[in-house]
């Protein structure tokens, strides 16, 4: 490390701190306030990831609303403070109030109103977090990482803290989840996640074959004989190389270049550095817009990621998944993994995308079966279709 002689470094240090501390004690002061308002028995979903429900909120509040009055149940959602400040300020102020005043309060992520203030008797919180298990780490596991906070950063937010369940898709998540969230294994809760119900639903009508058939349509390629390979990869924070998606993508669309498969990318990557000009040098490279990757798993006949959760989505679909992971080195260091795909599932990891490219090939020959799709069966042992009514349960409980 380089010498810092003006004390440039520390003093940023200093005045991040302030700044959190400051805004903590914000919060603290105007809790105190709310808190002379009675609690309602009321569910309310919050968020500071989204200003639109995600599938497993709208899941489990339509399952809460068949069950409980109208007013019962409410949403409270934020986009993210990048999305501009002083209407995340607004939302987190509202978030707050339902916060101190709800029995019930269900969140996705770190949310500052529920562990900054001093936890008030009579509310009940349930952490549902976003995925359905942890290749990487994240956390308390991640910690003073180029990809985590810092201990300061965790100690001033109070990072996790006054959570009474943290909810897990299978047995298989409980152990890094307790780890991550800081809290004993018996906190957390395995009833499932909802988009698992979304992924097992065997109604003909099921509302990821509607989303198939529009997709279909919107797309007639999907709809086509080839083969389509889904490279869906987890989100990169704290790297240096902003082109990494379109480094990872030719790579690919060159391995596969010739194979007959349709090799297709989702959302919206150039918001990610993706070039374009791939879409033209590559036929056989898809984009579908509007779609999230766990709408495409219908029609995927593979997925290819790296350290994303997707591919235990793809996994209880029964989609063969493949993990391309070139930087896995860099990975190991920050942020860690509870699960190395090269040490644990050889047959259908690789650093080349060449080896990859050839394992997909070779599965689409003989079936979806290999090591990580066996691994996922015991990760989630004895969740089968019911995991939304067996939240809604767990919340009801909350509320009597």
């Amino acid at each position: 490390m380089e010498d810092d002689p003006n004390g440039v470094g520390k003093n940023y240090e200093r005045g991040v701190k302030r700044d959190m501390g400051s805004l903590a004690f914000f919060i603290r002061c105007l809790a105190a306030v709310m808190s002379l308002f009675p609690v309602r028995n009321r569910v309310v979903f919050l968020s500071r990831q989204s200003s639109t429900l995600s599938l497993d909120y709208r899941m489990l509040r339509d399952e809460l609303a068949s069950r409980l009055p109208q007013e019962s149940v409410c949403v409270c959602l934020a986009a993210p403070e990048t999305q501009g400040k002083l209407r995340f300020a607004l939302n987190m102020l509202a978030q707050l109030w339902y916060a101190r005043t709800s029995k019930v309060c269900i969140v996705d992520g770190y949310s500052p109103v529920i562990s900054i203030p001093a936890k008030r008797k009579g509310c009940t919180v349930i952490q549902l977090w976003h995925a359905l298990g942890a290749v990487k780490k994240f956390g308390f596991q991640s910690l003073d990482t180029p990809s985590g906070r810092s201990s300061h950063e965790a100690r001033v937010a109070c990072m996790h803290e006054g959570y009474d369940a943290i909810v897990a898709a299978g047995p298989g998540a409980v152990p890094a989840y307790a780890e991550a969230f800081g809290y004993d294994q018996d906190v957390v809760a395995v009833t499932g996640l909802p988009r698992m119900d979304y992924l097992l639903d065997p109604r003909p009508e099921a509302d990821r074959k509607a989303t198939a058939d529009r997709l279909v349509s919107e797309h007639p390629f999907l709809g086509e004989e080839a083969p389509v390979v889904l490279y869906a990869p987890t989100f990169r924070k704290g790297i240096e190389d902003d082109n990494w998606l379109s480094h990872a993508i030719e790579d690919l669309a060159r391995a596969f270049d010739g194979a007959g498969v349709n090799l297709v990318i989702t959302g919206h990557p150039l918001q990610h550095g993706f070039d374009e000009a791939l879409l033209a040098r590559y036929p056989h490279l898809r984009f579908v817009s509007g779609a999230a990757a766990i709408g495409m798993l219908e029609l995927a006949d593979s997925v290819i990621t790296d350290y994303s959760a997707v591919a235990f989505e793809a996994a209880v679909a029964g989609v063969g998944v493949y993990f391309y992971v070139p930087d896995i080195v860099e990975y190991r260091r920050s942020p860690g993994l509870n699960i190395d795909p090269v040490l644990e599932f050889a047959d259908v990891a690789a650093v080349q995308a060449d080896d990859v490219a050839a394992m997909v090939m070779a599965g689409l020959k003989k079936g979806a079966d290999s090591s990580f799709l066996r691994y996922s069966e015991a990760y989630f042992e004895g969740i089968a279709f019911g995991s939304t009514s067996r939240l809604a349960d767990l919340v009801c409980r909350k509320l009597a």
